[in-house]
C-alpha cells in the first residue's frame, strides 16, 4: 500500500538508478509520469509489456501543449532513448500508484537529490507552505510565484486555497517546463510563463512570492535588457555599488508588480539583515533614505533555521512585507523550529509552521514588535537575535563604545606580503597577528618590519596603549597592546583595534569587561554568522557598556595587572616542571 508520494518517488528512483545519471532520473520520473496519469484502461502486468507502445501513444494523444508533449518524449516515451520504458510501466502502472500519480505530480520536489548537488535549490516544502500561510490567501487573490523554479511554491499554496489564480515566472526553460507539467496537473486556476522579471512589469499581484537566485549584481547587468521604466529600479539594480548579489535588491525591484495593500514574502539570506554591504537596500526598504521617504515596506521578519535548503549552507530569513508604509517590524526567531531529515536537513514541519504563526500573532521569548526608531537606534540592523535578547541591566550609566575609543580593523596582509616587508633586522615596527596572542598575552615572537615599508600600512600601525579584539570566531581572543612611538605594531586584518581615550577609559577596564561573561555575552549578541560568528564593526560602534568613574576603572586596572602577574608566575613554574618531569629518569638512573 503507497504511504505517500515520498515512497513512490524514492521507489521510482531506485528503479532507475542503475540505468541513469541520478540527475536526469527525476526527468524520465516525471515524464513516466505523465504517462501513467493520463492512462484511463486498466491493463495487468502482461498486457502493459506487449502494449506499451499503444498506451504511451494513447496518453500522448490527449497533450495539446507542444513544449511537454516533447519533454515526455524525449526523457520517457521514445523508447530509442530509454529502450527499458515498458518495463518501468509494467511496474508502476497500477491501480494504487494511479489512485496517488496527481498528488505525487503536484508534490513532485527534486532537490532531495539534485539540488543537493548544487544544480538546482529549490524552495523546501516547509518554507513554501510558511510563506503561503503568511500571504493569507483569499479566493479573489491573484498570486504571483517571482522566480517559480519548479512550481514548488504555488503547488503548496494551491493545497490551502485552490480558488485563487496563480501565476509563475521563470527563465530557466528546463525549470519552465517541470512548472508546466506541474501546472497541467494542478488544473485552470494555475499557469507559467517563461520570462525575465528585470524589465517594466506588465501584471499587478494581490499576493507575492519571491525566492529569487543568488546570483552575482554582475549577471543582472551584463544580461538582461535595460528596458525599465521605473527610475528607482533602474538605479537600484543596475547602478548600486553598494551590493554584491542580485538577491538583496530583488524586493524593492518586485514590489512594482504588487497592488497597493497588497502583501509578499521573500526568501533571503540572512546576511541581508545585518551586512553592511546591504545596508543601503535595508534603508531605502525601511523608508529611512530621503529620496525613497515613502518606503516602509517590511511588515515582518523570521529568521528559518540553518540549513534548511539542500545543495547551500547558507542561511535564510524570510521577509514579509506590505505595500503600505509600515510603523512598526513583527520579527520572529525561528531557528530552533526544525527537526532534521535523514540527510540531517532542517525541515520545519506543520506542528512547527503552526508555532511560527502563532509567534508571529502573539509575543514570546521567540517573537516581539519592534519600532523603527529601536531599528534606527540599531543602526538598521535587523536581526531578530539582538532585539529578543533580554536587556542586561548595569549598576554604572552606559556609554556607546565608539564615544570612548576610536575602532578601527588591521590590514589585510598575505603570506607573499608578509615576505617582502618583514625584517630579520630590529626595527621600531613589528607585526601582530592573531596567532601571537596566548591566553590574552602576547608572545615575544613578533617579525619586524622592514623601515620605510610602514607607510603602506599607516592606518593599521599604533603607537599607543590599544585593546585588540578577534574578528571571527569564539571564544574570541583579547589582548592589551603596550605601544609606543618607539615600539609600533602592524596589526593583522583578523583584529579590531580600540584606541582610548585615556581621560574617559582605561584600556585594561575594557580589556576585563569583554573578558567577563557580561562582555562575551554582548560580544556574540553582535556577531553575525552560524559558521564563523563575525563581529559587526557598526554594531560593536553602537555598543553599550557601563562606564563607571575613572577611578575605578584605575582600582580595576591594578588588581587585574596583580591577577595576570600571578598568572604569568604559574605559567613560568608549570613550564619549568614540564621539563624537568622529562628529566627525571636522565637524574635518577644516569641514563
Amino acid at each position: 500500500m503507497l504511504q505517500n508520494t515520498d515512497n513512490l518517488k524514492w521507489e521510482m528512483y531506485d528503479f532507475l538508478r542503475s540505468e541513469l545519471d541520478i540527475a536526469s532520473c527525476y526527468k524520465t520520473v516525471l515524464a513516466a509520469s505523465v504517462i501513467i496519469y493520463l492512462t484511463e484502461t486498466e491493463y495487468d502486468e502482461k498486457a502493459v509489456l506487449t502494449k506499451s507502445e499503444e498506451i504511451i501513444q494513447e496518453s500522448l494523444s490527449k497533450i495539446s501543449d507542444p513544449e511537454i508533449k516533447k519533454f515526455v518524449i524525449e526523457n520517457f516515451a521514445d523508447s530509442s532513448k530509454y529502450p527499458n520504458n515498458r518495463f518501468f510501466l509494467k511496474r508502476f502502472l497500477s491501480n494504487n500508484v494511479k489512485k496517488n500519480i496527481a498528488q505525487f505530480i503536484a508534490d513532485f520536489n527534486i532537490d532531495e537529490e539534485v539540488g543537493r548537488r548544487g544544480e538546482i535549490i529549490e524552495t523546501p516544502r516547509g518554507v513554501a507552505t510558511l510563506a503561503a500561510k503568511f500571504l493569507d490567501i483569499q479566493n479573489s487573490d491573484e498570486v504571483g510565484d517571482m522566480f517559480c523554479g519548479t512550481f514548488g511554491f504555488i503547488a503548496e499554496a494551491e493545497k490551502l486555497n485552490s480558488h485563487a489564480k496563480y501565476t509563475g515566472y521563470e527563465i530557466n526553460y528546463e525549470l519552465y517546463l517541470i512548472s508546466k507539467i506541474r501546472s497541467f496537473i494542478l488544473g485552470e486556476n494555475t499557469s507559467v510563463i517563461q520570462k525575465d522579471l528585470v524589465c517594466t512589469p506588465e501584471e499587478r499581484f494581490d499576493k507575492i512570492f519571491c525566492d529569487g537566485p543568488m546570483i552575482p549584481l554582475e549577471v543582472i547587468k551584463n544580461n538582461f535588457e535595460l528596458n525599465m521604466t521605473s527610475e528607482w529600479r533602474i538605479g537600484l539594480l543596475l547602478s548600486s555599488n553598494s551590493t554584491k548579489l542580485a538577491t538583496w535588491p530583488l524586493p524593492l525591484s518586485m514590489m512594482d508588480y504588487l497592488k497597493e495593500g497588497g502583501r509578499a514574502c521573500f526568501v533571503m539570506p540572512f546576511g541581508f539583515l545585518s551586512t553592511s554591504i546591504a545596508s543601503s537596500i535595508r534603508n531605502i526598504m525601511l523608508g529611512f533614505d530621503s529620496a525613497y521617504p515613502n518606503f516602509a515596506f517590511i511588515e515582518g521578519i523570521v529568521e528559518l533555521p540553518e540549513n534548511t535548503y539542500s545543495g547551500t549552507g547558507v542561511k535564510f530569513c524570510l521577509l514579509i512585507l506590505s505595500k503600505k508604509k509600515n510603523k512598526s517590524i513583527r520579527i520572529v526567531n525561528a531557528s530552533d523550529f526544525r527537526t532534521l531529515n535523514r540527510r540531517k536537513k532542517s525541515v520545519i514541519t506543520n506542528d512547527y509552521i503552526n508555532q511560527i504563526i502563532d509567534c508571529y500573532k502573539n509575543d514570546s521569548k521567540y517573537s516581539k514588535s519592534i519600532s523603527y526608531e529601536e531599528i534606527i537606534k540599531g543602526n538598521s540592523d535587523l536581526v531578530p537575535a539582538m532585539y529578543l535578547a533580554p536587556k542586561i541591566n548595569f549598576h554604572n550609566p552606559t556609554v556607546r563604545l565608539v564615544d570612548i575609543v576610536a575602532i578601527s580593523r588591521g590590514a589585510q596582509l598575505l603570506s607573499s606580503e608578509l615576505e617582502l616587508i618583514t625584517s630579520e633586522e630590529k626595527t621600531n615596527v613589528r607585526y601582530l597577528m592573531l596567532g601571537n596572542i596566548q591566553d590574552g598575552t602576547i608572545d615575544g615572537t613578533l617579525p619586524y618590519l622592514k623601515s620605510g615599508k610602514e607607510n603602506k600600512f599607516k592606518s593599521a600601525i599604533i603607537d599607543k596603549k590599544t585593546l585588540l579584539i578577534q574578528k571571527n570566531g569564539f571564544p574570541l581572543k583579547i589582548a592589551v597592546v603596550n605601544a609606543s612611538k618607539e615600539n609600533q605594531f602592524l596589526i593583522s586584518g583578523n583584529l579590531f583595534m580600540l584606541i582610548p581615550n585615556e581621560s574617559k577609559v582605561n584600556v585594561y577596564y575594557l580589556k576585563a569587561f569583554f573578558e567577563s561573561k557580561i562582555g562575551q555575552e554582548l560580544l556574540q549578541r553582535i556577531s553575525r554568522g552560524t559558521t564563523i560568528p563575525t563581529i559587526n564593526m557598526s554594531a560593536l560602534e553602537n555598543l553599550e557598556i557601563p562606564l563607571p568613574p575613572i577611578e575605578k576603572q584605575n582600582l580595576i586596572e591594578k588588581k587585574y595587572l596583580e591577577k595576570e602577574a600571578v598568572v604569568k608566575e604559574l605559567k613560568e613554574k608549570l613550564s619549568i616542571a614540564k621539563k624537568e618531569i622529562g628529566r627525571v629518569l636522565e637524574a635518577e638512573m644516569g641514563v
